[in-house]
């Protein structure tokens, strides 16, 4: 709608989303089960201060909610990735509200695991389908996944080609080089 993030059942929302995609969405691939804990090290903790942030927000204590900092039980926490579209109160570090929120989420495995991770990705679309979730417009990057592997195929001929050609025109610029180099020399 527009509004802020900052308003109690965004806030509680916002939490209950990072607790399902952290928590609840599991694949199995192979006849393993993959949670999100067995994918995310070493970037688990990615969005813990926006996480805190949320919890302790309270619109009494300025110090919950200054921007691009926030003081967490007497720690200075950065949240300056994760809240956009910030209005901050007049001539202050304290944020009035925000319209976005980016959530990162980075995914590690092996080469050849990586189609866990694509398949973990398609679960946690589907947790944006609840219902509880509704109040939110969700832009997933990491939804075209799946097109990369075959848009690599399809694109490395290419680049093959272009690097045998730039060989080809190095050689010869070294050639020509050599040539005026003899010449010069006389």
């Amino acid at each position: 709608d527009g509004g802020s993030l900052l308003r109690e059942l965004h806030r509680r929302r916002l939490i209950e989303l990072t607790k399902q995609l952290q928590d609840n969405v599991t694949v199995e691939v192979r006849g393993r089960i993959y949670e999100f804990r067995d994918l995310c090290e070493p970037y688990c903790d990615m969005n813990t201060a926006f996480l805190a942030f949320l919890k302790l927000y309270d619109p009494e204590t300025p110090s919950t909610h200054t921007y691009p900092q926030v003081e967490i039980f007497g720690t200075k926490a950065f949240i300056g990735n994760n809240a956009y579209g910030v209005t901050l109160r007049n001539g202050t570090k304290q944020i009035a509200a925000f319209s976005t929120a980016i959530l990162p989420i980075y995914l590690v495995s092996s080469y050849e695991n990586t189609d866990v991770i694509y398949r973990w990705l398609l679960a946690a679309r589907e947790s944006f389908a609840d219902e509880r979730f509704a109040i939110f417009k969700f832009a997933n990057y990491a939804a075209d996944y799946g097109a990369v592997p075959s848009f690599a195929s399809a694109v490395a001929p290419i680049f093959l080609v272009a690097i045998v050609l730039h060989l080809v025109v190095v050689k010869h610029q070294e050639k020509g080089k050599r040539r005026r180099e003899q010449f010069f020399s006389c």
